[in-house]
């Protein structure tokens, strides 16, 4: 096991090869270390094979042993020069958001009312997002830019080629522009008649308008023309070697040996920007009447009723073509194209069964359905039932069973292609290394169907004014649920025997490893979960155990147990109740929870709250020495202060600490729960006109 030993130690983990590990030998596979990084690269660049193994590129061109720390496995290793695997990572990205709405009402008649409303949204960010890495490149031995010495020692070995690493952070940053902008328009009416009916009619058009830009990406052949360099036989200068049979190539050589050595030319040579812009669009109208239809001993029927029609399509609008042919090496964006109707109607009531009986104070049953026809999928049914007791003016219980459905999003059904890279924890070779992970949408998909009950209670004792508790215990049961699974939960899976996910698994070469994997959305057999919602809060004057005290206290658990959480593909099934480590896609702690403790007098309010997060197994799936993770309480501040300035009301300052006591996470942490960040500080201002 590796031990978090101090706060330095916190990046860089990962699950690592075991490298004592034997099938009898009673170890580990796995274990979970920090201090991580790769072992088939270095800044300047590694030579990974061949007589000159582990040889180093200084910044200057010549070389040196590279130091690999411990534990030293095929791409990755712990300790040693190499960059930790967060050296790059960014804690928190800019975002600029920009936002608009109005809203216009006009009485028709004492009525009718007609309704207008106006939204546009801009959220806009641009951000650094990594270096680019090479692995396993092969350099020839009479590259134009390779030192003499190398070239005398490949000479001496009988080489002419070795395979190379480099991490490209002297080249520009890949960066990230995103920009989404949303455009909402609606008009409506409503109205209503009698002495309880009420009518409302709306349409509505909405257009998204979505562009991604990658910047300063490789292109592949570009790449590999300009790093087959030779020494030109007329000029002595370093060409690409296929200017010796097209003079008029554009390729532009370069430099990889050594840091900071590579041309302004060279990079804007092999490298590029993809870009995407694509437009979602969704056309609804629909119609509402409610009101009481009769009245029982108990109160009015009262019911709802309605209709709605709508289009949703989703479209490129503008690509670039390397993108198309998957020319750039890691991020290759494509459009969106395709679009489904939808036709539902639904029913509603409430119906007042019981009142003013012992134990029966008010009996409610709620009930509704709803029919809905995709023209993508077909007609599917959900309901609903429901009754609450009202036993006594204190206390109240609630059952609710439920048929729910979902249909697949635009972006789950007609994304195309895309790839991107990652690590995964090989169980077959027990090693690690990089994947090629293609993701995309499915057509194919059928909507989710899903069962839920849920039982609960709510308390408000009349002896102790202000406590509110309430329990509710639910049970959900998701048939044809729609996902994609990370390229590890693929691996894991398919090497505990799901062969349609192996089906979505290429390996190759001699080592039997994984060059890629398909991760499209899929509908997963079953997902099935089970857990309990606690909730109190209490709110009372200060002068109830203080008669001087002023202002006001208020507090508020809320608490959440996973009892259970499983997946089932149609041939394993996995528990993830309690599985909390990264590149799982369904873990949850068992035990999640917040106290808040808060204090208000006038303008003035502090608030103290404390978050717990449970712990739990890393990865159930996996052989992992170190399986166990613990959990973590955090402590968080805030105050808000009502301020006067230079004679206006209207000014608050604010401020946030959180994680007040820099709590370092567990290993490996996943961000999803634990906080990865640290102490960190907000203050504001805010104004109110």
């Amino acid at each position: 096991a590796y031990p978090l030993t101090s706060r330095k130690n916190v990046g860089g983990w990962t699950v690592l090869a075991n490298q004592g590990f034997t099938p009898t030998n009673g170890q580990h596979a796995f274990i979970i270390t920090g201090n991580t990084g790769p072992s088939n690269l270095s800044s300047g660049g590694l030579i990974t094979s061949g007589a000159l193994k582990g040889l180093t590129f200084n910044p200057d061109g010549s070389t040196s042993a590279f130091n690999f720390g411990t534990q030293v496995g095929s791409a990755l290793s712990v300790g040693g020069t190499q960059p930790s695997a967060d050296t790059f990572a960014f804690v928190t990205v800019p975002v600029t958001r920009s936002n608009f709405y109005g809203r216009a009402t006009y009485d028709l008649t004492d009525k009718i009312t007609l309704s207008a409303d106006l939204r546009y949204t801009d959220v806009y960010n641009h951000y650094n997002f990594a270096p680019d890495t090479i692995t396993g490149l092969t350099i020839k031995n009479d590259n134009a830019f390779l030192p003499a010495a190398i070239k005398t020692q490949l000479a001496a070995a009988g080489q002419t080629s070795f395979t190379f690493g480099r991490n490209n952070d002297d080249f520009e940053f890949r960066d990230y522009d995103y920009d989404r902008r949303d455009v909402q328009a609606s008009v409506g009416a409503q109205g209503h008649f009698g002495s309880t009916w009420k009518w409302d009619a709306y349409y509505t058009h909405g257009e998204r308008t979505t562009q991604e830009v990658f910047n300063h990406q490789r292109i592949t052949a570009n790449f590999n023309l300009a790093v087959d360099s030779v020494i030109s036989p007329t000029t002595g200068q370093p060409i690409c070697r296929i200017a010796l049979t097209v003079p008029t190539t554009n390729c532009v050589p370069i430099n990889l040996f050594g840091y900071g050595n590579v041309s302004a030319a060279a990079q804007n040579y092999v490298n590029g920007s993809s870009f995407l812009r694509y437009q979602q669009q969704l056309d609804d109208g629909g119609a509402t009447l409610r009101g009481d239809l009769f009245n029982l001993p108990g109160g009015p029927v009262s019911v709802a009723t309605g209709i709605e029609i709508r289009h949703e399509q989703i479209k490129t609008l503008e690509d670039d073509p390397v993108s198309l042919t998957n020319g750039f090496t890691t991020v290759n964006p494509k459009g969106f194209d395709g679009g489904f109707s939808a036709k539902e109607a639904f029913f509603e009531t409430v119906v007042p069964i019981i009142k003013d009986v012992p134990f029966f104070e008010a009996v409610d049953f709620n009930g509704a359905a709803r029919v809905s026809d995709y023209s993508n999928s077909g007609t599917i049914w959900a309901w609903k039932a429901g009754l609450t007791d009202r036993i006594t003016e204190d206390f109240r219980i609630r059952v609710v069973r439920s048929r729910d459905t979902r249909s697949a999003s635009l972006t789950e059904l007609f994304t195309h292609g895309t790839q991107a890279t990652g690590t995964i924890s090989d169980p077959v070779t027990k090693t690690q290394y990089l994947v090629t992970q293609l993701n995309g949408g499915n057509a194919n998909l059928l909507p989710e169907i899903s069962s839920t009950t849920t039982l609960g209670f709510t308390y408000s004792p009349s002896w102790l004014p202000g406590l509110d508790l309430s329990v509710d215990h639910y049970d959900i049961n998701i048939d044809r649920a729609i996902t994609t699974l990370s390229a590890q939960d693929i691996t894991t899976r398919c090497f505990n025997g799901n062969l349609a996910l192996c089906a979505l698994i290429t390996r190759a070469g001699a080592g039997n490893t994984i060059t890629k994997i398909q991760s499209t959305f899929i509908n997963l057999a079953n997902y099935a979960t089970r857990g309990t919602d606690f909730e109190a809060s209490y709110s009372l004057p200060v002068s109830r155990f203080w008669s001087s005290g002023e202002g006001n206290l208020r507090f508020r658990a809320l608490a959440n147990h996973t009892d259970s959480l499983v997946t089932n593909d149609g041939v394993t099934r996995i528990q993830y109740a309690g599985t909390v480590g990264t590149g799982v896609s369904f873990g949850t702690p068992k035990w999640q929870g917040s106290l808040d403790t808060g204090y208000t007098l006038n303008e003035t309010a502090v608030d103290v709250r404390v978050r717990y997060v449970g712990g739990g197994t890393f990865n159930p799936a996996m052989d992992i020495a170190n399986n166990s993770v613990s959990s973590r309480t955090y402590v968080d501040l805030s105050f808000t202060q009502g301020l006067s300035i230079l004679g206006h009301g209207g000014f608050t300052v604010f401020g946030n600490v959180n994680n007040l006591f820099d709590l370092a996470p567990p290993v490996d942490p996943n961000p999803q729960f634990y906080d990865v960040v640290g102490r960190y500080f907000e203050l504001g201002l805010k104004a109110r006109f």
